[in-house]
């Protein structure tokens, strides 16, 4: 006969069946719908994986695989995940409530994913990931866990690598800063005479007196550090025992300390060259001083973190609040974790979203796409009316990875000038790897105008972009200065039309997912250094583009339908 009171009783049997905060099935469901949803789609090692239809992770995984700029991606999960774990305890004592507004912010993530794999592009479905988790969180277990998990959740957007067409925008300043600010060191405190216009600095190795050359490309300008330095100081910020405005502070230090040691970084590469080795130097040295550089300038960070925790008075603040927060825990231990307040989330509709979103994203995925044949246009003419091409065709290694393109000098029987280049890309390929804008400040070029024109295609005058540099502050290998002012005209074709508009450009090829472009899409861009004036080299690109618009267009269009038709 049991002595234990029936209250007691009572109690024991009410927590033994008490109904759980998560049915047990559920929680497995949903993760395997999530890892359905971003996993699947073509790997890296699948035959259709360059070609577009990737799986999210997958991608994801390419990307810090390949990327320098994102290979701390792989550290970004575990990171994150510990920082869960490191609450765990406080996440045990909050009630699981459940608050319609998340399935809102789940509904746009899996609107995001959806735009990807129908259109199929890079970029929305990554972004979906935390944007869908903080949705769930805050739907499955209320708002007190999404502010608790707001960190961990926001961390995870570090894992995203830069869009294509981003890189070159915040890359570009960056290489600015590294060439100018060693290029002033060097010549100021060390009285090294570097010459080089725009991205590119040659000086002598002093040793023999034979020209260095060093260009400043992507990889240099300090983004990978920056990206990577960033992702990880984040963590060290967030754990600091600082208040929230003095780890923004310590947070937003890195973005200065790490420039600043890449200008460091490049000083001491022409210091090596020049007073060492130049093999050493463009080798050895600038392959490994990258790891040393980060791993300085984090130390730093953490050092200026632990200063700003005293003369802040962080460190009091944080023990006089981990005290208080031990004491109520002691005051109020738990009898029941994970329990739930208030109305019970309907997990058949989460999953029933997810499965929806997987089944048309699926479709979308997998539905027959249309192969256009790949255009060559070298077969352009050589000459053509009072246009006649002196030598051969030049090549270029950062178009190659170009579906086909031409680089091609032709004179006028007047001696105008017009550089032709042409970059075909084929159905499906979005990227373009020259942008005018940006290659001839690069190069040394001070841009004087930025307007619009017209050029002729398809019987008709479309509008292009026309530009015009001065290349007075260019400096060749030879050792002379200065170029001549150079007109530049480029728009993108496709069959009968053309697009002067980079950014929607881009978005007419993403949607060409939904409607197929037989054709594929052209850049073409004309070059002039001036003969007379601008004036007269546009007019000149005009009268080019009149005597080769029909040459050039039916060698990109690969659609019979268009082919030889002209008008919209």
């Amino acid at each position: 006969m049991s002595t234990t009171p029936a209250s007691l009783e009572n109690s024991a049997l009410a927590k033994k069946y008490q109904k759980p905060a998560f049915p047990y099935l559920a929680p497995a469901i949903l993760g395997i719908l999530f890892l359905l949803l971003y996993g699947l789609g073509n790997w890296p090692g699948m035959p259709g994986f360059a070609e577009g239809n990737q799986s999210t992770l997958g991608f994801l995984g390419f990307r810090w695989a390949t990327d320098p700029s994102a290979t701390h991606g792989w550290l970004i999960i575990p990171i994150a995940s510990a920082v869960v774990w490191y609450k765990r305890e406080k996440l045990r004592r909050i009630p699981l409530t459940s608050d319609k507004r998340g399935l809102g912010v789940v509904a746009v993530a899996l609107l995001m994913h959806l735009v990807e794999k129908t259109l199929d592009i890079n970029g929305p479905s990554p972004l979906s990931i935390p944007i869908f988790l903080a949705g769930a969180v805050w739907y499955l277990c209320g708002t007190a866990w999404l502010r608790e998990l707001a960190f961990p959740i926001a961390y995870l957007t570090f894992f995203l690598p830069i869009p294509g067409g981003l890189t070159q925008p915040i890359s570009f300043p960056l290489r600015l800063i590294a060439t100018g600010g060693s290029k002033w060191i060097v010549e100021h405190f060390f009285h090294l005479s570097i010459a080089g216009s725009g991205m590119d600095m040659e000086f002598p190795f002093l040793k023999t007196g034979e020209t260095v050359r060093i260009k400043i490309a992507d990889p240099c300008s300090g983004i990978h550090s920056l990206m990577a330095i960033k992702a990880l100081h984040a963590i060290t910020a967030y754990i600091s025992r600082l208040k929230l405005s003095w780890k923004w502070v310590l947070f937003w230090l890195a973005l200065p300390i790490t420039l600043a040691a890449n200008v460091i970084r490049i000083t001491l590469l022409l210091l090596v060259c020049s007073y060492y080795d130049p093999k050493f130097g463009l080798g050895t040295f600038h392959d490994a001083s990258p790891y040393p550089l980060f791993i300085i300038v984090l130390l730093l960070l953490v050092s200026i973190g632990r200063f700003l925790e005293r003369v802040s008075g962080g460190e009091k603040w944080w023990k006089a609040r981990h005290e208080k927060e031990q004491a109520e825990w002691a005051a109020n231990p738990i009898e029941t974790p994970w329990r739930r307040e208030g109305p019970t989330p309907k997990l058949a509709l989460l999953g029933g979203m997810m499965a929806g979103v997987l089944v048309v994203s699926l479709f979308a995925s997998v539905r027959a796409q249309f192969k256009a044949p790949v255009a060559d246009v070298r077969q352009i003419a050589p000459e053509k009316g009072r246009w006649t091409s002196p030598g051969g065709d030049m090549s270029d290694p950062a178009l190659a990875e170009a579906d086909s393109y031409l680089i091609r000098d032709y004179l006028r029987d007047d001696g105008q000038h017009v550089q032709l280049l042409v970059v075909y890309r084929r159905y499906g390929r979005r990227e373009f790897a020259h942008r005018p804008d940006q290659c001839f400040p690069a190069g040394g070029y001070v841009e004087l105008k930025k307007d619009n024109t017209t050029l002729a295609w398809a019987g008709r005058d479309d509008k292009a972009v026309h530009m015009l540099f001065d290349g007075s502050k260019v400096e060749l290998s030879t050792g002379q200065k200065g170029l001549p002012t150079t007109t530049v005209s480029y728009f993108f074709v496709s069959g009968n039309r053309s697009e002067s508009d980079f950014m929607r450009q881009q978005l007419i090829m993403a949607t060409e997912r939904l409607f197929p472009n037989k054709n594929g899409w052209t850049f073409v861009r004309l070059v002039s250094p001036r003969v007379t004036t601008d004036d007269d080299a546009l007019a000149a690109q005009q009268e080019f583009m009149k005597t080769f618009e029909s040459d050039i267009r039916k060698v990109i269009t690969t659609d019979p339908e268009t082919a030889g038709k002209e008008g919209a």
